[in-house]
């Protein structure tokens, strides 16, 4: 009982430190100027201004592709980190492979922040 204890906080830590890296990303573009930001607010802020972002990456006609993909997966992590609001009724421990994704989407987002892949138009 103890080791799968231990195992469920370290995935729980994991999916943390992943919605933690997205939020590092994509708040000082968002709402660079709120101290009190959270990755909800930077998701609504660039939900609501896509058409002054674009990724690098070219859509099927070869022009930049908007941002939804990336708005879209940042989301799926955000909302499937069920276990934020203990006691609710949807509250529910990641699993170790969602933790994983979860970890493996930060990376993708921080690396297009970073290397200009989502940018201003």
């Amino acid at each position: 009982m103890a080791g799968r204890l231990r195992h469920q906080a370290r995935t729980t830590v994991a999916y943390v430190e992943a919605v933690k890296a997205i939020e590092a990303a994509l708040i000082p573009l968002a709402t660079p100027n709120d101290q009190q930001a959270t990755l909800g607010k930077a998701l609504g802020t660039l939900r609501s201004t896509t058409a002054k972002w674009e990724l690098a990456i070219p859509d099927d006609q070869g022009t930049p592709a908007d941002i939804h993909p990336l708005l879209d997966l940042a989301g799926l992590v955000w909302h499937g980190h069920r276990d934020r609001h203990a006691g609710t009724p949807t509250a529910n421990p990641a699993s170790a492979t969602a933790a994983e994704m979860a970890l493996h989407t930060a990376v993708m987002i921080v690396y297009w922040t970073n290397c200009g892949g989502l940018r201003r138009r």
